[in-house]
């Protein structure tokens, strides 16, 4: 079973813009001020760790009892299925996808609403932002809009097509991702740090490239194994590695590595060390 198969609906990017738009117009218009978000952060914090506990041992009992697909199992050990998880793809109903839910859905847009979120406090604190907070913010905004604009391909990665549903995975996305993700932001609230236009500007576009690096990785290597390696990279052939592997079960499968584009460096990197 391959999650590409199934069917989801990549509408993540209408979701992103319709909640940004919606928690930044709430607090524009005085219906709803996100301070008392930021207020509320221990609180917040302590709830989403309790509550990623609790959905993590549901979500094991569910393994046990209710499997959604043939994709999963029990390694025999309690403590290594409940933080590994017991299925590979858990749902609620046909289309209802707990981990693309929860790692998509809750924990990248909760990155974005709590970067806005920090933002808009550090204004009604100082009566300004930042330069420094204006940066971390737009970063993180690029970054997670992104995401959302390449969230089918995001289906293809570690995350979704080999981690299983458990602790591990699901902590993460609830409880790491909001809150250390996001921490710069934070301290940035009461400890605003003045750059400059010329070093803001530098930072900036530093990190805009660095994060079009990070999506042109991606793109290549699945362009070219969508294409079975005939696409061009930087304009020429792309040369590969050729693997064979035997599976669990003795059987022989063949897969084909990216090592040229962006990989190249990579590559370098990898013999370096």
């Amino acid at each position: 079973m391959h999650l590409c198969s199934c069917p989801l609906q990549a509408n993540g990017m209408l979701a992103y813009f319709v909640t940004l738009t919606t928690y930044f117009g709430l607090w524009w218009f005085g219906i709803f001020n996100p301070s008392t978000v930021y207020d509320h952060l221990g609180e917040i914090y302590s709830a989403l760790i309790f509550g990623s506990l609790v959905f993590c041992i549901l979500l094991y009992i569910k393994g046990h009892v209710a499997p959604s697909s043939t994709d999963s199992g029990s390694s025999g050990n309690i403590i290594i299925d409940f933080y590994w998880g017991m299925e590979l793809y858990p749902r609620i109903g046909k289309n209802f996808d707990i981990k693309v839910f929860t790692n998509c859905r809750f924990g990248m847009m909760s990155w974005a609403v709590l970067a806005v979120t920090y933002c808009i406090k550090q204004y009604e604190v100082n009566g300004k932002v930042a330069d420094s907070m204006l940066v971390n913010t737009i970063l993180m905004l690029v970054y997670v809009t992104k995401f959302f604009w390449w969230e089918a391909g995001y289906w293809s990665t570690m995350d979704i097509a080999h981690d299983r549903a458990g602790f591990y995975i699901f902590w993460g996305c609830l409880v790491w991702v909001p809150s250390i993700y996001t921490s710069p932001g934070m301290y940035l609230v009461n400890h605003p740090v003045h750059l400059g236009t010329q070093l803001a500007l530098y930072i900036l576009v530093a990190g805009i490239l660095c994060i079009y690096i990070n999506y042109d990785y991606d793109r290549q290597r699945q362009e070219f194994r969508r294409t079975n390696g005939k696409v061009l990279v930087w304009g020429k052939a792309p040369s590969k590695i050729t693997a064979t592997y035997t599976t669990t079960t003795g059987e022989t499968k063949r897969s084909i590595l990216l090592t040229s584009g962006w990989y190249v460096f990579r590559l370098c990197h990898v013999n370096m060390n």
